[in-house]
């Protein structure tokens, strides 16, 4: 059994793209934190926990006894969304951003976390 976290981009996969790979697990237990889901990881209840890569390699590093398998599963995009309304915060988030770009402190917190794609994608009405 694998427990994956409600509302998650693991569990759209597991219910999408992945389904072939969730049909072979036993059961896909849902829980309503990642944390639960390494509780029941813990105390045996399901066999592994699907969560986002960055999630896994930090509770692996706070506890041990846990690995990760080295798989790609899935590739994600993160976004800062704002409400229409709020074109002057929005500005204000672009304007640190490119500023954290040009002065190499974006390069630098890239280099420093390669298991993210450090991509910025931004959009615009």
């Amino acid at each position: 059994a694998v427990a994956v976290q409600l509302g998650t981009s693991g569990e759209a996969l597991l219910n999408g793209d992945l389904a072939d790979l969730a049909a072979t697990f036993s059961d896909v237990i849902t829980c309503d934190s990642f944390l639960k889901c390494f509780a029941e990881l813990d105390g045996e209840a399901v066999d592994a926990v699907f969560v986002d890569y960055p999630v896994a390699k930090s509770y692996a590093a706070e506890n041990e006894g846990f690995a990760i398998i080295n798989e790609n599963l899935g590739a994600e995009q993160y976004g800062i969304a704002f409400r229409a309304s709020d074109a002057e915060l929005c500005e204000a988030i672009e304007g640190a951003v490119a500023e954290l770009v040009a002065n190499g402190t974006y390069a630098e917190i890239a280099a420093k976390y390669p298991d993210i794609v450090n991509n910025l994608i931004f959009l615009a009405e």
